[in-house]
């Protein structure tokens, strides 16, 4: 069956701890032929701390602490109100669906939460606390 995919693309994304992470794009659930799940790591900063903890990008985000991901909202939830150098373990996936459980420990002086939103003004940024 066909499914229609968005023209738009991204309008929503959050850098947390030096990784991006938005809604899965459709595209991704297509090419990794599997269902969508918990949130997409689109890209990450080197130096950060997923980088440093190995966390990377282009994978999945499934759960945080044990808590299962269910969308962007619900990621921001789960990560709002953490302590700086407080450890956050996660359950990711890649795309050939191995799972694995990585620990990160958040800097929130040199890498803050931020959402990013698209709106008819162009893009926002703000400090999620």
């Amino acid at each position: 069956d066909p499914i229609e995919l968005p023209i738009g693309g991204t309008d929503r994304a959050v850098l947390w701890s030096g990784v991006l992470v938005q809604e899965e794009p459709p595209e991704v659930a297509l090419y990794w032929q599997s269902p969508r799940r918990g949130v997409y790591l689109s890209w990450y900063y080197g130096g950060s701390p997923a980088h440093r903890y190995g966390t990377s990008y282009s994978r999945r985000l499934l759960a945080i602490d044990g808590v299962e991901v269910r969308d962007l909202d619900h990621f921001l939830e789960l990560v709002r109100g953490r302590e700086d150098r407080s450890a956050v373990r996660l359950l990711l996936q890649a795309k050939s669906g191995k799972e694995w459980v990585s620990t990160l420990r958040l800097d929130q002086i040199w890498w803050p939460t931020e959402l990013f939103e698209r709106g008819p003004a162009g893009w926002t940024r703000r400090v999620v606390e």
